[in-house]
Order: C-alpha cells, then structure tokens, then sequence
C-alpha cells in the first residue's frame, strides 16, 4: 500500500485521500507539517519540471524509492487542501464559483505554457485563511473517473478544452460536498439555472460544444448574479476537530477511499449533463506532458525541483526559503552559471528561476523590500540575502521596490515631463531597476533601459499626497537578440511592473510611470498573474 511506502520516509498525521495509485496523506517531516503526494513511478506522464505560473505550488521535495514509487512533499501554505473542508452541505455557490474562477485563472496561464491537465479535483485544489487559491503541481494525473475530460481517458490532454470540462465537473462536486450519486443529483437539482446553463456548457460531452477557451467560460461565470456567501473563518480549524467532523459523516474515518460508485443516469434528460460528470479514465501526469517537451535548456526559467527537504530555518523575523522566489540572471557570458548557483547557494529554494541577460562585469542582488521606509538591513529578508551571498562576497546587496520591464509599446518615446518634480523635501527613497524585455532599438541614442533611467533617476514622484524620491538601481539594456533578460516571454508586447501588491503606495507609482511614458497605456495592471514577482534577482557577473 502507498501509506506504507510513505511511512517509511514520514510520520503520517492524516491520510486525506487513498486511491489505487494514489496517496494523500497530512505528514510531520522534521518537526514541520506537509502534505505529501505517492505513486508509483511509472503512473504516467508527470511532468518533471513546471513552468513559472502565479497560484502553481510546487514540491519542496521530490524523492523516488527503492519500492518504485514517487514521494512529493508540498509545503503547509497556512491553507487546508479542499478536500479536507467539504460538508455534506456542499460550498454555498457563490464562493464554489469563486473558487472556479480562481483556478481557472491558474489553468490559463499553465495553457500558455502548454500544460493542459485534464482533471482538477479538490484533493488537488489548496485555499488558504487569506482566501487565496492554488493547485499542486503533483501526482494526481487523470485518475479513473467520470470527473475527468472523456477525450483525456487513454490519452496524454492536448486540448485546453479538456480543462473546461474538469473544472465544471469540480464546480459541481464542491457544490454537492461529496461524490455519490445522491448528492450530485441533489446539488444538480438545486443549482440556480443560470448556473445550470454555464455547467452544462462546461461538460458537454462533445469538446465542440463546450465554452471554445477558459477566457470566454470565466466571462460568463462571473456574469452570474449569485448571492454573497457568508466570510470564510479566518482561524484554522484544529485535526482532532477535523477528525471528529469527518468521522461523523461516516467518511470512514478521515479516509475518503476514492469515487462512490455512480449510478446510470441514461434516460433522463434534466440529468443528461450530471451523467457526463461521472466515469473512469487512466492515470496520467498532470498536464501530462512528455518531460522532453516541458525540460528548459541550462539558463532558462525552469522552476527548481528540490531532491530533499531543506534544513529547519533559524527562528529569525524574516521570509523562508520556501516563501522567496530567487531569479537568478547569468551575465557572465559563460553557459551555466545561473544553474550553477541555483544548485549552490540557492538550492533550498524552491522557487528558484534562472535566465540569461545582459553581460556584466560584477555581480549585483536586488533585494525587494517589504517596507519601503526601512533600510536593507532592517527587512525581513535580509538574513536570507546575506546567506546567498555568503559563498560570493564580491556580489553587492542592493534595494529594489519595482522593477520596470519595457516593452515593444514604448517605441514612441514621448514623454510627460510634468509628472515628475525635480526633489525639493523627500521623506523617503523609491528604488527601481529597469530591464528591456522586448525592444530592438534605441531611443534617442540611449539604450532603453538607460534612457528610461535618465527620465527617473533623481527625480521625485508624489505619492499619497507625499514627496518621494526616485534612485534607478540597476539598468539592463539587453545584448540579446531577441531581448531575454527575465525568462519571460521573449519578447512582451506592453511595460510591465513587478512589485509587492501589499503596498499600497506602489500601484501608485506606477501609474505615475505610465503617465509619464505617453506610449504606454494609462491602466494600473500590476505584476501579471502569471509571474511570481522575484524577492531576489540575483544578476552574476564575469568577477
């Protein structure tokens, strides 16, 4: 049994759900609480690495025994995985869709990265106190049920449309509370009819007659009119009381031994879509996409897969490794050197990310500040910074608020001059570094990076009624053709901001930029959702 195969590597606190295939099981792992994924090895196609999506969590471990079976071990995210919190009662519809939009965004972002999955379930779907939503990157493949995409049964899922059906298949299960037959039939009955509508569109047998992208199937569930449900406990509720709850519903004792049986549901019409939400399939990676085809080449943006739980972390007021994304950009002109420190000095990172960009002669970190009225050596993650930059001291520690990637959209480079003041009293110092993602020109004469800088640097901006003023750190103006200093898109269409959204004065700022930059459009967009915006961009140079 796969509890036995992870007994020997964890002590199992709670197993979540047993499958033939499949274990999720609660686990204490050096005095911490994870939750741990096993399968065996050749289960199907999982993907070995993920690509940099915003709500992916991914492994902070991934073993492989001697018994050939597969180990993940995913962080606690403050969070409970779905499964654990479903009632009999179902989820009131409006936080259900909610929580469908929410992964769905997730879903989109992994199809621009050409990963479809096939199969979302709440065994896999992870909610945090804060109301936040994020899915493992995981085992669980396409299991054998009616709840996954009929076309993805036997086959790798090619088509994104694969994903609309699963998440109408997960909507309507987190809505019934549980998988038998009874209570799908009762929260298909009870489903509003607006919501019924957009459902039976979501798991139309027929791909051709589902929504055509997730874009247009998000448009029409956020159009319906469904009432507010009351707000989410901010306070996790304890394992015994958990254990008591789930024991009382008869789920055998914490332990949910996969589908009920789904009883034929032919015959009636009403029921026709419900029908299409139940029956079996093969087990397949989560996108299931051939390793091959997803490996990045040495110096890309690969999320790091970690071979073995990190150490405990010093009880110190600052972020865990297992909090901070590290971008790590290799500028020395010689391949490998990003990998390199991501497997040194940053390997109990787990969302850790290499690139290559412009050639430098020394070696920069751009620590993102938590509190942008305290200095370096005051934030929270600077113990972190100094231990990176342990192994190297010649790489300089630097503050950084926002980072501006220029896009193709600044080609004309008019400028609102009015915007910005020359200093008179400051109260305190907004950093910026500034990267070309995208442009193949100059701008009267200057690098784009560094004409951007000079309208910048020096200047002040008011924020909140209040004189800031604005230092350029760091500026990359790309030697690359096409530009890819970040690992993103090679080349991105519009300027892009990167900041912690937890400040309130940043957004601020950067709709200051876009007014100043009359190319670009006026519209605050924050950091994109797709990005987990770096605490730490370490840029390595030739000494």
């Amino acid at each position: 049994m796969l509890s036995e195969v992870l007994s020997r590597s964890a002590r199992i606190r709670q197993i979540i759900l047993e499958e033939e295939g499949y274990l999720l099981a609660k686990v204490d792992v050096r005095g911490g609480v994870c939750y741990a994924e096993a399968s065996a090895v050749d289960a199907g196609g999982q993907a070995t690495a993920w690509p940099s999506v915003q709500g992916l969590m991914k492994p902070v471990a991934d073993r492989r025994v001697d018994s050939g079976h597969r180990l993940l071990f995913f962080r606690d995210i403050m969070g409970r995985a779905l499964i654990e919190d479903l009632s009999r009662e179902g989820i009131p519809a409006r936080r259900a869709v909610d929580i469908v939009i929410s992964v769905a965004g997730i879903l989109r972002n992994l199809h621009l990265k050409g990963i479809v999955l096939g199969y979302i379930g709440p065994e896999s779907v992870y909610a945090a106190h804060d109301g936040s939503i994020s899915i493992t990157a995981g085992l669980r493949g396409v299991p054998s049920s009616h709840f996954a995409a009929p076309e993805a049964v036997g086959s790798r899922p090619l088509d994104p449309r694969s994903d609309i059906f699963a998440l109408g298949t997960f909507l309507t299960r987190i809505l019934s509370g549980a998988d038998n037959h009874e209570s799908i039939i009762r929260a298909w009955n009870d489903m509003d009819p607006d919501l019924r509508s957009v459902v039976e569109k979501m798991v139309a047998e027929d791909v051709e007659d589902r929504y055509s992208n997730i874009a247009e199937m998000l448009s029409a569930l956020k159009a319906l009119p469904l009432a507010v449900p009351p707000p989410v406990a901010a306070e996790p509720r304890g394992f015994e009381e958990i254990r008591a709850e789930v024991e009382g519903e008869g789920r055998d004792k914490g332990r949910r031994k996969g589908l009920l049986p789904i009883i034929t549901i032919a015959g009636l019409a009403m029921l026709a879509a419900a029908y299409i939400l139940f029956a079996p399939g093969p087990r397949g990676g989560r996108g299931d996409a051939p390793p091959e085809e997803i490996q990045p080449p040495t110096d890309t943006l690969p999320a790091v897969q970690v071979d073995t739980l990190p150490a405990d972390t010093p009880a110190v007021p600052s972020a865990s490794p297992l909090e901070t994304v590290v971008w790590i950009s290799n500028c020395t002109g010689t391949g490998g050197a990003a990998a390199s420190f991501r497997e040194g000095p940053a390997r109990d990172y787990p969302y850790a990310y290499t690139s290559t960009g412009t050639r430098r002669a020394t070696s920069v970190l751009l620590l993102r500040r938590a509190d942008i009225g305290s200095p370096l050596s005051d934030q929270p993650a600077w113990p972190l910074a100094e231990s990176l930059t342990a192994a190297d001291t010649s790489i300089v520690i630097l503050p950084v608020d926002v980072t501006i990637l220029l896009g193709t959209d600044l080609s004309y480079p008019g400028v609102n001059r009015s915007v910005l003041s020359d200093p008179v009293s400051p109260v305190d110092t907004i950093y910026v570094d500034v990267v070309n993602q995208g442009l193949q020109y100059t701008l009267d004469g200057a690098g784009p990076a560094t004409w951007t800088r000079g309208l910048l640097d020096g200047r002040c901006v008011e924020l909140g009624g209040i004189e800031y003023l604005i230092s350029v750190v760091d500026t990359r103006d790309g030697d690359r053709s096409p530009n890819e200093e970040t690992g993103l898109p090679a080349l991105l269409n519009t300027t892009t901001f990167l900041y912690r959204t937890d400040s309130g004065l940043l957004p601020e700022f950067e709709s200051s930029v876009r007014r100043l930059l009359q190319a670009v459009s006026d519209e605050v967009a924050g950091p994109p959702d797709s990005v987990l915006v770096p605490d730490f961009w370490v840029l390595l140079g030739r000494s």
